[in-house]
């Protein structure tokens, strides 16, 4: 196994969608604590709203197998070799260098 290879990780599913949720609820905060929301309010709820759907749309990608996983890679989501006491998660293998993209798609 090449060093390449070993330095690979899985993204964790679970810790993406943890803080994606998490996102989601300071959005939330932050329009119900401002009944009616100023201008710079307003600014960054759709700042946030626009950063939220591009990460699902990659993650969509991702799972769907059209995007390497890498593109989620963070140290928030970098899942490590699994441990039979972890809880159950879904990981999302990044794809190895040079792998093209039509290989990695999941026949319908």
């Amino acid at each position: 196994m090449s060093t390449d290879r070993m330095n690979i990780k899985d993204v964790s599913l679970a810790a993406e969608l943890d803080v994606l949720a998490r996102a989601v609820q300071g959005l939330t905060r932050l329009l119900d604590v401002n009944e009616v929301a100023t201008e710079d309010h307003q600014r960054e709820a759709v700042a946030l709203l626009h950063l939220l759907g591009a990460r699902l749309g990659h993650l969509r990608r991702a799972v769907l197998g059209a995007e390497d996983p890498r593109t989620l890679l963070a140290p928030f989501n970098a899942a490590d070799p699994p441990n039979p006491d972890d809880d159950p998660d879904i990981r999302i293998r990044a794809w190895p260098d040079g792998a093209a993209r039509s290989s990695r798609r999941r026949s319908a």
